[in-house]
């Protein structure tokens, strides 16, 4: 934050107008192993026609939930990483790992909500290759955070 200066009356409080001065967030998800760098992305936001298409996409039928008929009622976009952009990474990353004849490895990663999705954890198992996941707030056992 900016310090900034202002004057008023006696008596009465100063208004003072700061500009904060912040960039735009950037995410970004990686994949390593013990031979060197697999796979590194950029996380762009999910944009209106992506969602929808992600919706029909991975609805899942068994749900009892009504449609929202009224389209002003529909929940906002998420904002930052989402459980889709986790599974595009990782089928990315599995295809370069089939590429090279690395199958059936263990693909570790946080103990993060969005990597426990049915979906994503489905994917996996799907591909031969098998989810582990770290313990909660252990950042120093992951090699990917010094990296």
């Amino acid at each position: 934050m900016i310090r900034g200066r202002a004057w008023s009356k006696v008596g009465e409080s100063a208004n003072v107008t700061a500009h904060k001065q912040r960039g735009a967030n950037i995410c970004i998800v990686g994949c390593i192993a013990y031979f060197g760098t697999v796979n590194f992305s950029k996380v762009d936001p999910l944009t209106k026609a992506a969602a929808e298409k992600l919706e029909q996409e991975y609805a899942n039928p068994a749900t009892k939930k009504r449609k929202v008929k009224d389209p002003e009622k529909k929940k906002p976009l998420k904002k930052g990483t989402t459980a889709y952009h986790i599974f595009k990474f990782l089928e990315s990353t599995m295809d370069t790992l089939d590429r090279h004849d690395k199958k059936r490895f263990f693909i570790v990663m946080d103990n993060c909500r969005i990597h426990h999705s049915a979906f994503v954890v489905n994917a996996i198992n799907k591909r031969g290759y098998k989810p582990l996941f770290m313990p909660p707030y252990s950042p120093f056992l992951n090699p990917i955070e010094e990296y």
